[in-house]
């Protein structure tokens, strides 16, 4: 499909550029934090959902590919088409949504539309976890966090451009779920009528003792 990845260091509390570009770098031990501008160019359309980026580091095996934590969903349009930008934000501002067991917990997500108009269908699910959890979600008043209207298992919406709902997700849980940020996950996606991504985020999902 003619894709080609750059990346370039970044400084972490400013996001502005450091280093050479494609250049490998040191990250320090002990807790060491390096952040990254990747960049992706393509000469084909393409439409592809967890795309598996290699981290690769001297004298250790590749990092391991999760689902929603090192993945990237991708597409590349011949047309002008929706770019939604969707970051998650959780009570604890750790990524974390806790349920109590048999309860229910929530959690929000802000958007950007940086691409063209369209009708888009927001949704929530748990990938292919098989978790314990029954999802809604509504577009919520960006100032009061309230819904809308009544929550659902989606929400269609026309995106214009520049556009930035905000959403609001709640999450059941029906048995109790361990802590594991890399399979137990929330995810909510933004795509169009066909069915093509334009957009996704996710959280990590537990149940408290």
């Amino acid at each position: 499909m003619g894709l080609s990845l750059g990346y370039q260091t970044t400084n972490p509390g400013t996001n502005a550029l450091t280093g050479g570009a494609n250049s490998p770098a040191t990250i320090a031990g002990n807790d060491g934090v390096q952040s990254f501008l990747l960049t992706l160019n393509g000469i084909d359309p393409v439409d592809t959902a967890a795309l598996m980026l290699d981290f690769d580091c001297l004298g250790a095996a590749p990092a391991a590919v999760e689902t929603g934590v090192d993945t990237i969903d991708l597409t590349l349009s011949a047309t002008p088409a929706a770019d939604i930008i969707a970051l998650a934000a959780t009570a604890g501002g750790n990524g974390i949504v806790t349920m109590p067991r048999g309860g229910a917990a929530a959690f929000a997500v802000a958007t950007s539309n940086l691409g063209a108009p369209s009708l888009i269908i927001v949704s929530a699910d748990i990938g292919d976890a098989g978790l314990p959890v029954t999802l809604s979600l509504c577009q919520s008043n960006p100032q009061t966090g309230q819904c809308l209207a009544t929550p659902s298992a989606t929400v269609p919406l026309s995106f214009a451009g520049g556009a930035t709902p905000t959403f609001s997700i709640f999450v059941t849980a029906t048995a109790p779920i361990p802590l594991d940020p890399a399979k137990a996950r929330a995810f909510v996606r933004f795509k169009d009528a066909a069915g093509n991504l334009h957009g996704s985020t996710s959280v990590a999902v537990e149940t408290g003792s």
